[in-house]
């Protein structure tokens, strides 16, 4: 096959670009320390009264946090399910990112806590009793467990397909976009695209 003499720079759409790089440049995953300290991925055996024990503690330190949730999945599990995700490129704060749709289950504890007062004739042993700066809470603790499927962001270098897994939260995946210097690309005379402009 004869080499092309002549190239030129194309623009490319930003799913075009996003399918160019995952093609030349094999997506690696890492987690993130941030990722584990901040939203608390558990081990898979979190069992229920594990998670209300903790939950109840989390309670204790900061009486505002009524609902406390972990996900079961341990971070090379993370990885394996992140290599078989969909995937969108996505931008934040001027950094380039990868958004993936990971299903993974989950543990969540609601905690109801009422004074004395509120209680209402209540029998106090029906509750759990914990004591703050101002005063006995008696807590009603349930604890569930459903599967859902999270939007886990990380850090995403294009050109050696590193992601970085930091964050998630619940909903769908965002739009696809791409910083303007990964959308372009070096094509031949006959718009074969050939490689990124963008170099590490």
């Amino acid at each position: 096959m004869p080499v092309p003499t002549a190239t030129k720079i194309k623009n490319l759409a930003p799913a075009e670009a996003q399918k160019w790089f995952l093609i030349r440049f094999k997506p690696t995953y890492s987690v993130s320390a941030k990722f584990t300290d901040d939203h608390v991925v558990a081990a898979p055996n979190l069992s229920k009264s594990t998670s209300i024990a903790a939950a109840v503690a989390r309670y204790q330190k900061q009486p505002n946090i009524l609902v406390s949730s972990w996900i079961l999945v341990d971070a090379n599990t993370l990885k394996n399910k992140a290599a078989s995700a969909p995937k969108v490129a996505c931008v934040y704060q001027g950094a380039q990112q990868m958004a993936l749709a990971i299903k993974v289950e989950r543990r969540t504890v609601t905690i109801t806590a009422r004074t004395r007062k509120q209680m209402q004739g209540d029998n106090p042993d029906r509750y759990l009793k914990v004591t703050l700066g101002d005063g006995d809470r008696f807590l009603d603790c349930k604890s569930d467990m459903d599967y859902v499927t999270l939007c886990v962001k990380g850090s995403w270098n294009p050109l050696k397909g590193l992601i970085d897994i930091y964050h998630y939260e619940e909903g769908s995946l965002p739009s696809i976009a791409l910083l303007p210097k990964y959308l372009q690309w070096v094509c031949d005379a006959s718009g074969n695209v050939l490689g990124p402009v963008a170099k590490v």
